[in-house]
């Protein structure tokens, strides 16, 4: 990475990092980024790095670490992506938390991998808040019985929900969504569950993360608006 790019990105991370309210955590989404992005990323304060696609952030963590000295010590991962199951066994070692927690027989394999390492493993649940059904996630009426059937995995520690909302319609148009969010994560704290630990509300990307953080949300995960536009496939 050079130099001038370099210091755009460290611009752009402090003055959003400075926007932040406190009690507000950054994810700093690494899809398709390179090594010395993330490497300048971390330099600049970013302690969470969300990524999308396993064999992806397996390969990030390896250079990262071989050519930037930049280990699992300098930062938490935590994947935000749709996850398959045969692929979650490479995954799980390798990330502090599962954002997209969306089905059973996820929870099951990773609950399974929790206890082979002896060891609680942090989820957030995937609302589709719109309801869409081309889209993975749990519908926001369905939160209380889905969260109910994850009572059996007692290596699992649910933390909370994460959600996008429908694609196309910007901060403010995202906002009922949220809302709606938000409510689901609400009626969590009168729910008595030994594996359920609700403190995280993950909502709000790059062009929506200030209407997120109005609605509720204190963890939000931001791409483009940190790194730039995303590099043509």
């Amino acid at each position: 990475m050079n130099p001038e790019d370099a210091l755009r990105l460290r611009e752009r991370i402090s003055g959003i990092l400075a926007r932040l309210p406190v009690g507000v955590s950054l994810c700093a989404v690494v899809k398709s980024r390179t090594p010395g992005e993330i490497a300048v990323a971390i330099e600049s304060g970013i302690g969470l790095l969300g990524s999308n696609y396993v064999q992806e952030t397996l390969d990030l963590q390896g250079r990262l670490e071989r050519e930037y000295g930049a280990g699992r010590d300098r930062a938490r991962w935590r994947f935000i992506g749709h996850l398959q199951s045969n692929k979650i066994r490479a995954l799980a070692p390798r990330v502090d938390s599962v954002d997209t927690l969306d089905r059973p027989k996820i929870a099951s394999i990773l609950d399974a991998c929790a206890a082979e390492r002896g060891s609680a493993y942090p989820v957030l649940v995937e609302v589709n808040s719109g309801r869409e059904p081309q889209k993975a996630g749990v519908f926001p009426e369905a939160i209380p019985e889905f969260i109910a059937s994850l009572a059996p995995f007692a290596h699992l520690r649910i933390e909370g929900l994460m959600t996008m909302g429908p694609a196309g319609l910007g901060g403010d148009g995202l906002r009922p969504y949220f809302a709606q969010t938000r409510a689901c994560f609400e009626a969590l704290q009168s729910v008595r569950q030994p594996n359920l630990f609700p403190t995280t509300l993950s909502m709000g990307m790059s062009d929506s993360w200030e209407a997120a953080i109005a609605e509720g949300a204190n963890l939000v995960r931001i791409g483009t608006a940190l790194f730039g536009p995303r590099p043509a496939a």
